[in-house]
């Protein structure tokens, strides 16, 4: 709108609500007063009335009636009106409008008038609308009806311009800019908001009030509009409203433009704000010479003796100025401060967060603006299509300008409402890029987090463990970025009928913070990383609540609390896997701070520190896991298996079979019940669980099958060393059979465990030795070459450990020499084999080496060298029909090339070798 427009309004306004409506309640009155009270009117004016006039004049005139109307202003006839029986004689003027009513629609008329009077304001579409409206309202008798025709008839539009004398300066001192929102229709809605902030500025209880919100909410036209209202209140209780602007950039339909800010710095705002106050004494104090921290000392002092309110509009851009930070903090009573700010001070002020406007609000809002800009197309609209429209920008006034500005410059309606959105848009550059600087680390991390997480509301859970922060940290971080709107929580009832709090954040703001992530790929990985753990987590709660294998997780979980701390268990579990014992155990005690007695973490947690060999604290919590869930099983079969493993047999065979009567359908509580016999000694009692845990199932566990093969394997193993003790040979070889046909089916369900196939190797090599003991070593010698080989499965191969190959490479060779050393070849490739795969500090090397040197002791050869070749390095030593190669390193004495070059036929001794291609080889070779 216009400058001339704002003009021809405010003309139609005075017209309407000066030249017609005051005009005919003046009259009206005139009227009603001698029609019923004759030459006594006076007697029923109030006397506030009759003191305010002579307050005024000094003497006032009683003897015309006219010339008295004539000397009172548009209060006074409201006071007269309502004056003891007169409301009831103004039924033809007002009709049945109520008394309290009617004092309302006056007081609002007044502040339009005092509006139209002052030539520092202006009068808007929505001022003009307003004042129609409360006109009408008051004119419902007849007499009155000539009003509402002439409204209706828009006759206000003949009038030219307002008399000089009409107009009126503000008492009060100001320095409150052209209310601007008046130019694109006036200000609309926001009612409630205003009363309220004004409630808290005239309570006087807070020194310091912020307005918060969004960019283009609206903080400033309401600050603007709340400054102007105390001007036009008759009671205003401020001597002087102050207003100064840190913005450094507007908005327009071209883009962000740069303005200049009325905040320089600290000292120039403290000598601008005198010069509104008191504009000489500058002036005075520049002449004088006046030290410059003198003049706060006099602003201050100017506060303290007047009421002043200091308006300060767009804080955050001068937020890091610690000098006017700390002028606006003390700031004396009784003088006050209003504020705008996207973010606000911190500290020691009242925030005011400020939210997107009423749907039918902002439905006003865009058919104004359209109007304004003579889009009649947009008028049109229908207030659904119009809904739907500002419902994409949130209600947000200056998103709604924004958009209708871009649909003016040719963009279809629907691109201009949808464009708006983009992240690297003018508008969101606008709104948030200097406010975005001043966030903390956290807060950006919490940003992001949302980001990545997708455009649903996020729970304080999911950015907690998103942006990694603790728990302190997150409630410092979403704090900030409530205050700055950067998200706005959201309380909604979960599946549980639990109340829970989540976040969310507007689209543009969205679109905004994902340019910034763009910027920072590495922050982009990680929290995408950390997503898709959490991920994994809350999908095996979800699986946890719906399996009934798991039931322990979807009975236990009872509270709120308990699904946060299942989650810090949860997470703790994924830093033990990740190696960080440090954060696990972090989590772990935040788990149990949430929820102490949950079972779950306690069970985990025992685990955890069981495994830390923190044995007595891990009994402790498993201990207290059964105690505050008896009736799981699971808390039961933990803390048996805890006792087991500290081989505390008795305990744990009792508390495993308590886990086995709760839940005798669990298979791997009979496993560790036959693993604790096992130890224990009872060996026929732990073959009769493990036969139960081997039982057939519809839907069989094999990761259980194969822990249970392997247990009863090694329950035969300790069964055949108790035989052996005995002297039971027999019964020893029977049960390593059986332990070896246990641990084979075992290697059929998971053929690619290398600790079975190790396993199976040992089971092999005892009972190798424990056959050729009994029945001779060629009865026993498959078995430990069996140890040796390569075996493959159904395409997988494995080789034996380097502990299996000394061992059983020590057997073969003993119980070849046992026999007579008939191969001794093979004797000492085996000996040379074990010793390759030997630590030299193990007794198994002296083993090895003991038998090496019984063996060399008794099998030098001679012979005669056949030929060596110089050129190829290598020549063959015949005994007999044997040969043997050797080389130059062969020779125990150092030989040159013109020596080896006549070595032919020449006789030699040596001790024959392997090669590690099992080839026969001549070593340490003498002439």
């Amino acid at each position: 709108m216009t400058e001339t427009n704002l003009k021809t309004k405010r003309n139609y306004g005075y017209d309407i609500l000066c030249n017609t409506f005051e005009l005919s309640m003046r009259n009206y009155i005139g009227e009603l007063l001698l029609s019923n009270y004759g030459s006594e009117w006076i007697n029923h004016i109030p006397q506030g009335v009759i003191q305010d006039l002579k307050n005024y004049k000094g003497v006032i005139e009683t003897s015309s009636l006219d010339d008295f109307l004539e000397d009172l202003n548009f209060s006074h006839l409201k006071n007269i009106i309502t004056e003891k029986n007169n409301y009831k004689l103004s039924k033809s003027f007002l009709g049945d409008l109520s008394n309290d009513r009617f004092i309302e629609l006056m007081d609002e008329l007044n502040i339009y008038r005092r509006k139209i009077a002052h030539v520092k304001s202006t009068f808007s579409d929505v001022d003009l609308i307003n004042l129609i409206e409360n006109v009408k309202l008051l004119c419902q008798g007849e007499r009155a009806k000539s009003i509402i025709a002439y409204v209706e008839n828009e006759e206000y539009k003949s009038i030219t311009e307002i008399p000089d004398v009409f107009f009126e300066r503000f008492e009060c001192q100001n320095n409150l800019p052209s209310e601007d929102y008046d130019l694109v229709g006036g200000f609309v809605g926001r009612e409630k908001e205003i009363k309220a902030l004004k409630k808290m500025i005239t309570s006087e209880q807070d020194r310091i009030i912020t307005i918060t919100g969004a960019g283009g909410i609206g903080k400033t036209s309401i600050a603007l509009k709340i400054g102007y209202s105390f001007l036009f209140d008759l009671n205003n209780p401020f001597d002087a409203i102050i207003w100064f602007s840190a913005k450094k950039d507007k908005l327009t339909e071209d883009g962000i433009v740069p303005i200049i800010a009325d905040i320089e710095n600290n000292e120039k705002l403290i000598v601008d704000i005198l010069k509104i106050i008191e504009p000489d004494v500058v002036n005075k104090f520049k002449k004088a010479g006046v030290p410059s921290e003198y003049y706060s000392n006099y602003l201050y002092s100017l506060f303290s003796s007047n009421k002043c309110l200091l308006i300060i509009d767009n804080l955050e851009t001068i937020i890091t100025d610690n000098n006017i930070i700390d002028f606006i903090k003390d700031v004396p009573r009784p003088s006050q401060v209003l504020i705008t700010s996207r973010k606000g001070l911190g500290e020691i002020e009242r925030r005011y967060p400020l939210f997107d406007m009423a749907e039918k609000d902002a439905i006003r809002l865009f058919r104004l603006i359209a109007n304004e800009r003579q889009k009649i197309d947009l008028v049109k609209l229908s207030d659904e299509n119009i809904a739907k429209l500002v419902k994409k920008v949130k209600c947000y006034p200056l998103l709604i300008k924004w958009s209708i500005g871009q649909v003016i410059l040719g963009k279809s309606i629907d691109e201009a409402f949808s464009e708006i959105l983009a992240g690297d848009s003018e508008i969101a550059k606008f709104s948030f890029n200097d406010v975005f600087s001043l966030l903390s680390k956290n807060s950006k991390r919490i940003l992001f987090s949302m980001v990545v997480s997708g455009d649903k509301p996020v729970s304080k859970i999911v950015l907690k463990h998103l942006a990694n922060i603790s728990d302190e940290e997150f409630e410092d971080a979403i704090r900030e970025l409530i205050i700055t709107s950067f998200v706005f929580p959201e309380t909604r009832e979960n599946s549980d009928s639990d109340l829970i709090t989540e976040y969310s954040m507007l689209s543009l703001t969205r679109g905004f913070i994902e340019i910034r992530l763009d910027d920072n790929n590495q922050t982009r990985q990680e929290l995408i990383t950390r997503l898709h753990h959490l991920s994994e987590k809350l999908n095996d709660y979800e699986k946890a609540k719906s399996d009934y294998s798991q039931s322990l997780f979807s009975l236990g979980i009872k509270t709120p609390e308990e699904k946060v701390a299942f989650i810090y268990a949860k997470t703790a579990k994924n830093y033990i896997r990740s190696g960080d014992m440090v954060k696990a155990e972090e989590n772990f005690n935040e788990a149990l701070k949430m929820a102490p007695n949950f079972s779950y973490v306690l069970v985990e947690f025992s685990k955890f520190e069981f495994n830390r060999n923190h044995i007595p604290n891990a009994l402790k919590l498993s201990k207290k896991a059964v105690e505050n869930n008896s009736d799981s099983y699971h808390t039961w079969f933990n803390y048996g298996l805890m006792l087991q493993k500290n081989k505390q047999y008795n305990e744990a065979i009792m508390f495993l079979t308590k886990a086995k009567e709760i839940n005798p359908n669990h298979l791997p509580i009979y496993t560790e019940l036959g693993r604790t016999y096992s130890f224990k000694g009872c060996y026929e009692l732990a073959e009769v669980e493990f036969t139960i845990a081997l039982k057939e199932e519809k839907y069989p566990n094999y990761k259980h099958k194969v822990i249970a093969f392997y247990s009863m394997a090694e329950n035969y193993r300790r069964w055949a060393q108790s035989f052996q003790i005995r002297g039971d040979s027999d019964g020893q070889i029977e049960k390593l059979k059986q332990a070896s046909d246990k641990i084979y089916k075992a290697i059929i369900i998971s053929k690619k465990d290398g600790n079975l196939w190790n396993r199976f190797r040992e089971i092999y090599k005892d009972l190798g030795i424990a056959i050729t003991y009994k029945e001779g070593f060629e009865k026993g010698k498959p078995y430990l070459e069996k140890c040796l080989e390569l075996i493959e499965l159904e395409g997988y191969k494995n080789y034996p450990s380097p502990n299996i190959l000394r061992v059983v490479c020590y057997y073969l060779a003993k119980f070849y020499m046992k026999e007579g050393g008939k191969d001794e070849a093979q004797i000492e490739y085996l000996i040379n084999r074990g010793l390759n795969n030997c630590d030299l500090k193990s007794d198994q090397y002296e083993k090895l080496q003991g038998l090496k040197k019984r063996l060399e002791s008794t099998k030098r050869k001679t012979g005669f060298i056949k030929f060596y070749n110089v050129s190829r390095k290598f020549g063959v030593i015949k005994d007999n029909d044997i040969s043997y190669l050797f080389f130059k390193s062969s020779f125990m004495k150092w030989i040159t090339d013109e020596e080896l070059a006549k070595v032919d036929g020449k006789k030699v001794s040596f001790i024959p070798s392997m090669s590690k291609q099992k080839k026969l080889v001549a070593t340490e070779v003498l002439m």
